[in-house]
């Protein structure tokens, strides 16, 4: 994938007004009046106001902008039974060499693994990891990486733990706890009481290997861990005349899923595709109703599967 900060510099340069709009306002309150969209952000303690013809909520499952539209709460919001928990490991063994696997426990607990970038070309993935780097020195650096790769297996052999510095694998494991114990785990210290690693350990205790030593080799600080949630669907958008809205949400703003069906990025790639494209044809109230029309008869067929999918264990 694309380091964040690849994405919001492509962004940056793709406005083409002379005003440069600042991303990253924490809590932004917004009113929809006089068919004008208007939106208040503070950031570093500085309030900018701006006024606007179109406000696009895409700032995800706990988005600011759809509190306001709910009347300041998460209502909405349905919680999945089941907690996320995502990190890395450097352990290379026979089963996360270019692939990965798949493991159920029958009861509450699944887990997959599958390749990452190694070496230099591991940065950029997000999480505190991210770096900018000329895109010519892309394809050497990634050959580079590439012999590194080799060197260092080589050491790894040599030394028989297994372990490297430069490869990454990516784990996933979902287990089926409370809303308030997955709010627990989420917020603890990643390596600390309560936290991933101890949750995580006392889950797979005695799983087939290498499963415990993926985790003795685990980087613990960049793990991630939250509750699931989606969203029932919403009532159809006004129609005709009482469609005055200019403030619409996008990808899990509007239509958060669970992962199991791997629908969520392609949903949101295609909302925005979507809703450029009925701007382009409609005035922006009526272009809005008639993207959320499409939206949600699209989107929420996938946010239903996605859902089923939790269940199977």
């Amino acid at each position: 994938g694309a380091a964040r900060s690849s994405v919001e510099n492509c962004s940056d340069g793709a406005i083409r007004n002379e005003e440069k709009v600042g991303g990253g306002a924490g809590r932004p309150d917004w009113m929809d009046a006089d068919g004008e969209g208007r939106r208040a952000g503070e950031r570093e303690g500085v309030v900018e106001t701006l006024r606007a013809s179109l406000l696009v909520a895409c700032d995800g499952v706990r988005s600011a902008v759809q509190r306001v539209r709910h009347e300041g709460t998460d209502r909405d919001l349905k919680y999945l039974g089941v907690v996320l928990i995502t990190g890395f490991t450097t352990l290379r063994h026979p089963l996360l060499d270019q692939q990965g696997f798949y493991t159920l426990d029958g009861e509450r607990a699944r887990i997959f693994t599958m390749p990452f970038k190694s070496g230099r070309a591991a940065r950029g993935r997000g999480a505190g990891w991210e770096e900018n780097e000329p895109r010519e020195e892309l394809e050497p650096t990634v050959a580079r990486a590439d012999e590194d790769e080799e060197e260092e297996t080589d050491e790894a052999d040599k030394r028989g733990d297994g372990s490297s510095s430069s490869h990454l694998t990516m784990w996933q494991i979902s287990v089926r706890v409370t809303e308030t114990q997955a709010r627990s785990i989420a917020s603890a210290p990643r390596a600390g009481p309560g936290g991933v690693k101890e949750f995580v350990l006392s889950v797979t205790h005695g799983w087939h290997d290498p499963i415990a030593r993926m985790f003795a080799d685990a980087v613990w600080e960049e793990s991630w861990a939250g509750p699931l949630y989606d969203r029932d669907r919403p009532p159809p958008p006004p129609t005709g005349a009482n469609a005055k809205s200019r403030v619409v949400a996008i990808g899990d703003a509007a239509h958060p899923m669970s992962p199991f069906k791997g629908m969520g990025a392609n949903s949101a790639l295609f909302d925005a595709w979507s809703l450029a494209t009925w701007l382009e044809k409609a005035p922006t109230p009526r272009a809005i109703a008639n993207f959320e029309r499409e939206m949600i008869a699209r989107a929420w067929a996938k946010v239903d599967a996605s859902r089923e999918a939790v269940d199977l264990f």
